[in-house]
């Protein structure tokens, strides 16, 4: 076993965000996938046709159907998810997420026969599960940030692995559990809708993911790992300069890295344009300096039109502050200074709560053998 494995072990072993994460994606893919192999003997045992009679077929329609009413949801919740994140945090979006995704399936327990009461419940439960489907990884990623400002070094490698494992293992842990329950219960081919069949597959369909999602919901009320967001990049740009400095190396900023890759990306794609156009015009038997006169006229005019987009943009920003400047003018003296008061209030509150996420920072830091910042 290498030095480095033990390290990155002993690293992800002790950080109790690194065990949320890990056992939130075990959690959030043990209940989808329970909902998933479950989701047809469900349909099969509690929806009949309209003569009473219950089939795997019938019980295939009712789960195509099922399928399709709960995708639209996942599909509308991809818009909500970063401004959800933005507004409240990725920990805070998933943890709303989760609370709604347990709502929507205690919903589907109060009529778990009646379809459209399960339709109901299927699509509240996959609305609240878009946080976890979107965020999640962001989330991981702002763990592995954190074990880098923390220890100097990430933990990528053994992370992704166990992330890996519980991809890879959990269909054969969800089909166990169905099997284990399906087995118990006396399924067969001629027997799928018995009362025991139908009261287990309640709880395996509906109850197996609704479980999940409360564990979630009480595992993110722990996880508040964003709140060194901003000190785990700003002391991890340190070790990185103070690294380059004591290597002797010139140390790039990741920022002026990207900038002088995308302008390297933008002059090998102007070359190629030329290039093209060039063979373009000897084809078709074209003047390349009226060509390219042509474009450069275009392109002056879509960059006039971006500039005036944004002059009007700032103009309403300053519309904005002049509006805003003269509501506080006409305050009364008293709503005045009761408005600059809260706004301290606020200030003061902010600057208390960074010097406390930064003293927990360098204890934590300091603990693990690093230098404060």
């Amino acid at each position: 076993m290498s030095v480095c494995f033990v390290l990155f072990a002993i690293a992800c072993f002790a950080d109790r965000y690194w065990w949320i994460v890990i056992v939130f994606f075990f959690l959030y893919q043990m209940g989808g996938m329970i909902k998933n192999v479950s989701q047809l003997y469900f349909c099969s045992a509690m929806f009949c046709d309209r003569n009473g009679i219950y089939s795997t077929a019938i019980g295939g329609s009712y789960h195509a159907t099922l399928s399709i009413i709960g995708a639209i949801p996942t599909a509308i919740g991809m818009f909500l998810a970063w401004p959800l994140s933005n507004k409240m945090g990725k920990a805070r979006a998933i943890l709303l997420g989760a609370i709604i995704s347990a709502a929507g399936g205690a919903i589907g327990f109060l009529d778990p026969d009646n379809f459209y009461v399960v339709c109901v419940s299927f699509v509240v439960k996959a609305l609240g599960s878009t946080p976890a489907m979107y965020l999640s990884l962001a989330l991981l990623a702002d763990v592995l940030d954190h074990q880098e400002a923390i220890h100097g070094f990430r933990t990528d490698g053994l992370t992704m692995t166990v992330y890996g494992a519980i991809m890879a293992g959990m269909t054969g842990i969800a089909t166990g559990i169905l099997n284990v329950t399906l087995s118990s219960t006396g399924y067969s081919s001629t027997n799928i809708s018995s009362e025991a069949i139908r009261s287990a597959m309640t709880w395996v369909f509906i109850g197996g993911e609704t479980l999940c999602y409360v564990g979630i919901a009480v595992l993110f009320l722990f996880m508040n790992v964003e709140k060194f967001s901003a000190l785990d990049h700003e002391t991890i740009m340190l070790d990185k300069r103070a690294k380059a400095k004591e290597a002797g190396v010139e140390f790039v900023d990741p920022a002026e890295t990207m900038r002088r890759e995308e302008e390297a990306a933008q002059a090998a794609s102007e070359e190629a344009r030329r290039a093209e156009l060039k063979a373009k015009c000897m084809k078709k038997g074209l003047s390349f300096e009226a060509e390219e006169e042509k474009y450069r006229r275009a392109l002056e005019r879509r960059s006039a039109a971006a500039e005036k987009k944004k002059a009007a943009a700032l103009e309403r920003r300053k519309l904005r502050e002049e509006k805003r400047a003269r509501r506080l003018k006409d305050m009364s003296g008293q709503h005045a200074l009761a408005r600059k008061e809260r706004e301290k209030a606020k200030e003061e509150k902010r600057a208390r709560r960074a010097f406390e996420v930064r003293e927990e920072f360098n204890r934590i830091r300091v603990k693990n053998g690093k230098s404060a910042v």
